[in-house]
């Protein structure tokens, strides 16, 4: 006869994995008044609690900060903000970070204004175990080169993504020369970045794995070659939109790209990246452990178009060179996306391979 497992019957442990996905005003709202054994496990002193007051009604938040907040200080270990709720901005006891969140792990702020982030940049230099920020900044012009200095000395961090509709990146910010560097190794740039300025920062971050740029604008080759920089532990890079000359590419990945094992790029700028020859020599001087790359290159046609101009190019990424690793090249024509006609040309890895190849 099969036994029936009840919920009551689940041990302490699988509810304290549970509670860990749940927000803590809908866990405590779901389970405080249930029995006394759910009140002890609310009450587990080592319980993980995670506040988002991104959506929370005004009339709310005094009373989420005084029944939530206050008393679980020393159990939350993740934090969401949102600027119209005031509460980064306000002088009053809603100015909640303060170091006697000693847990706190994850931050996220969003449509915060950059002086806002400056006046809280005190605070979080005093949390021991601030591991990970996300910051949306509001659409107003933003200097991010005050904002990444400050967050460069947060020792603790591993992960920072940065959005910011709008931005200046002036250079003030120079090329990192000294031993004092950032612990970051997931860096997600949500905003156009030229090749320069990606150099400067990734100079402050040497043990950074995993990269990710929305958009990435051309420089001055001769700027590029001048700027000295080591990446040994850089595996991961995708570029969203790579708005570059595949000569500027070049140069970047000569600098960086010795380590990589997945590369990504969405582009429509240069048709020189469809160059199979020269991807070869590129892939194999220098990013010779690369095994996921994912390419695409866009062209859009006003009118009926031939694609065999482009026949003996593209036969080049059928050599084995290709074959071998697993790269297949595929042309598609967007028939929805009228007028004008997209052409999409793109280099996708087997499927088995993607999905079994871990990037440690």
């Amino acid at each position: 006869m099969n036994s029936i497992t009840y919920i009551e019957d689940l041990s302490n442990e699988i509810f304290y994995e549970i509670f860990e996905y749940i927000e803590c005003y809908d866990l405590f709202n779901g389970f405080l008044n249930l029995n006394n054994r759910f009140e002890n496990l609310l009450n587990y002193p080592f319980l993980s609690l995670k506040i988002n007051l991104s959506f929370a009604l005004k009339t709310r938040i005094d009373n989420y900060y005084t029944q939530f907040i206050i008393p679980n200080k020393h159990r939350i270990v993740s934090i969401g903000l949102d600027d119209r709720s005031d509460i980064i901005t306000t002088s009053s006891s809603l100015n909640i970070i303060d170091s006697s969140f000693n847990r706190l792990e994850s931050l996220v702020l969003h449509r915060v204004r950059p002086k806002e982030f400056i006046s809280l940049f005190p605070m979080l230099t005093s949390l021991p175990r601030l591991c990970s920020i996300t910051i949306h900044f509001d659409n107003n012009l933003v200097n991010l080169t005050k904002i990444y200095r400050l967050i460069f000395l947060l020792s603790a961090l591993k992960k920072i993504e940065i959005s910011a509709e709008k931005y200046t990146l002036v250079m003030p910010l120079l090329t990192n020369t000294s031993e004092q560097y950032s612990h970051i190794k997931r860096l997600i740039i949500n905003h156009v970045c030229h090749i320069k300025e990606l150099l400067i920062l990734l100079s402050y971050t040497p043990l950074l794995t995993h990269l990710t740029c929305i958009e990435l604008t051309q420089e001055d080759q001769r700027i590029l070659r001048v700027i000295s920089i080591k990446m040994l532990n850089l595996t991961s890079i995708t570029f969203n939109i790579c708005n570059t000359k595949f000569n500027e590419l070049e140069i970047f990945i000569e600098k960086i790209g010795r380590q990589l094992r997945i590369l990504c790029i969405n582009t429509f700028q240069d048709v020189a990246y469809l160059d199979a020859t020269r991807w070869e020599r590129v892939i194999s001087q220098q990013m010779p452990y690369l095994r996921i790359f994912k390419f695409e290159y866009h062209e859009w046609h006003y009118q009926s178009i031939e694609l065999t101009s482009y026949h003996n190019l593209l036969n080049q990424f059928t050599s084995l060179f290709w074959i071998n690793r697993g790269w297949f090249f595929e042309i598609k024509a967007d028939i929805d996306y009228w007028p004008p006609i997209e052409i999409i040309y793109a280099i996708r890895p087997d499927r088995y391979i993607e999905n079994n190849f871990s990037d440690e």
